[in-house]
């Protein structure tokens, strides 16, 4: 899914990044497609 628009955390900033980084949602396999 991509993000259209920035988010403002108005709760813990932890919880964002944990959301961001969870590997159900990213995939090692797109990482190294694009970087």
């Amino acid at each position: 899914m991509a993000v259209t628009k920035l988010w403002s955390v108005t709760e813990r900033l932890g919880q964002v990044i944990d959301y961001a980084t969870n590997p159900e949602k990213t995939s090692a396999k797109i990482k190294r497609e694009f970087s």
